[in-house]
């Protein structure tokens, strides 16, 4: 049973945030919740070298997420 999401990003200052958010419930659940937290917190730029999911509100980059 997966007890936390931490949602992982990059400010622009190039400092990693790790944001961890209370979840209940199995590895694919989980897994369905972070894509949907990405999909709510950035939006994708690409394709190029610059391509990545930037957040909506300029400070950075998603990078990922871990399921604990």
């Amino acid at each position: 049973m997966t007890k936390t999401l931490i949602v992982l990003t990059l400010l622009i200052s190039g400092e990693l945030i790790k944001t961890p958010i209370p979840f209940e419930g199995t590895v694919h659940e989980c897994w369905e919740k972070g894509d949907w937290v990405r999909k709510e917190l950035s939006v994708y730029q690409g394709p190029g070298p610059t391509q990545g999911w930037y957040l909506k509100d300029g400070t950075g980059m998603f990078i990922g997420f871990i399921c604990e």
